[in-house]
């Protein structure tokens, strides 16, 4: 009982430090990396699980391309800084209409390897399988994906709401995904959010 609540006495002590220090700044241009696929780049699996088997900072986001009238990407982003676990998504999103998400993994599937210190390793077979399987049921199909016109972020102060986009002249439609960040007692929690805007 004693140990207990010498902990919780910790945890409030450390808490309280990280929110008075407003630990959660939104995520800027540098903390991300984005990138772009095309069929010169090989398999879309062996790229993107390159990409992710490298270190990232609190989130990756590669465009794949477009089809069936929205655009195919993969995110990435840091489940918070308690954890250290990365959650990584294979998204459609439609010109119009709700985004569809299929998990490649998350802390469930990575947690063995947060465990080694083998992160890297891990992110890298699992989303090459992650891939391989969603390509197999015909999800993702590389070869009807053609290219977008995108825009990514280099510094904070572009006035553009959202760290990269995707613009479609002519469904006049314009796509922003920025990282966002939230607080939760004392730890910070990052998700990819889009806005979805006609194109002026």
């Amino acid at each position: 009982m004693r140990s207990g609540f010498l902990f919780f006495l910790l945890m409030a002590g450390f808490c309280s430090q990280r929110l008075a220090a407003q630990y959660c700044p939104p995520v800027s241009a540098k903390d991300v990396s984005v990138h772009y696929w095309d069929a010169s780049k090989g398999p879309i699996a062996e790229y993107a699980a390159h990409i992710f088997s490298k270190k990232t900072m609190y989130g990756t986001f590669i465009i794949l391309g477009q089809a069936n009238g929205g655009v195919y990407s993969i995110q990435c982003r840091l489940e918070n800084d308690a954890t250290g676990a990365y959650v990584a998504n294979l998204v459609f999103t439609p010109y119009s209409g709700e985004e569809r998400s299929y998990v490649i993994c998350n802390r469930d599937s990575l947690g063995p390897y947060l465990e080694t210190d083998s992160l890297g390793r891990g992110m890298y077979g699992f989303m090459k399988r992650g891939i391989l399987k969603y390509e197999h049921e015909k999800v993702l199909v590389p070869p009807v994906l053609r290219p977008v016109w995108y825009g990514i972020s280099r510094s904070d102060d572009d006035g553009v709401p959202g760290l990269v986009w995707v613009i479609n002249k002519k469904k006049n439609r314009i796509l922003y995904w920025d990282l966002s960040v939230s607080s939760e007692m004392c730890w910070c929690f990052y998700s990819w959010s889009l806005l979805s805007e006609k194109f002026k």
